[in-house]
């Protein structure tokens, strides 16, 4: 739950429904091993099927980090879903990204720590 400030003097508070999903492989969710399973095109089609399984319609979406990407993109695809947007310390992705980074080929040694740069 989302607290929402009163509004005006003495008024009383109240709660919106709110939600912040684990990325597949993220959080407390299951972590597959493979470095192939974390693309950026996976996490946004995971979480645009998730908003439509909810069924949101005119949603707030709060977009930060790595989640900005994905977030802005799926209120690119399903303009209905989302009616505000606010959009803190993120990037956008311009373009393909670098040759022999951590997001494009060739995969990086196993043993090698991803760092991103955007």
């Amino acid at each position: 739950m989302l607290p929402v400030p009163p509004r005006g003097r003495g008024a009383p508070r109240r709660r919106l429904p709110g939600g912040r999903p684990d990325y597949p492989g993220f959080g407390r969710s299951d972590k597959p091993v493979d470095p192939a399973f974390y693309t950026y095109d996976r996490h946004v089609t995971a979480m645009g099927a998730l908003v439509e399984h909810l069924g949101l319609e005119g949603a707030a979406a709060v977009v930060q980090d790595w989640g900005g990407p994905i977030g802005l993109r799926l209120a690119v695809d399903l303009p209905g879903r989302f009616g505000r947007l606010a959009v803190l310390n993120t990037s956008l992705f311009t373009g393909p990204p670098p040759r022999g980074s951590c997001a494009g080929g060739p995969s990086p040694p196993a043993r090698t720590t991803c760092r991103w740069a955007w």
